[in-house]
């Protein structure tokens, strides 16, 4: 069996941490020169939203509504994107949202509380 100096491990275990850290830098700055703004590894204005899977008037039914953190976010696109709940015709974990006719983007500014304790 071979064995290896602590030398050799201590540099190969500095080349992953500069690679890593090189890959690191390289992601942020990607994302930096697409968009303009700050550094940022994801945001949505790269990626589609979950109004980008759906056109716009149409539904969304999700399940677990019951839960609090998909609670959460489902009044996060009603405070903030005016999505209308729609009725059910039994009692059921399921939830249907109807997505506005026109597609909304929310700025910063215009940002509105949503947690489960605010009024809708």
């Amino acid at each position: 069996m071979t064995r290896v100096s602590r030398k050799v491990l201590t540099g190969l275990a500095g080349a992953a941490a500069v690679t890593v850290s090189a890959a690191l830098i390289w992601a942020l700055y990607q994302g930096n020169r697409k968009t303009g703004g700050g550094l940022e590894l994801y945001n949505t204005e790269n990626k589609t939203t979950p109004e980008g899977l759906v056109r716009p008037g149409g539904l969304v039914i999700l399940d677990d509504y019951s839960y609090p953190s998909v609670a959460t976010a489902v009044r996060y696109f009603e405070a903030n994107t005016g999505w209308q709940t729609e009725p059910m015709s039994a009692p059921t974990r399921l939830r249907a949202f109807r997505l506005p006719k026109e597609r909304t983007e929310p700025s910063f500014e215009s940002f509105k509380p949503f947690g489960l304790d605010t009024a809708p």
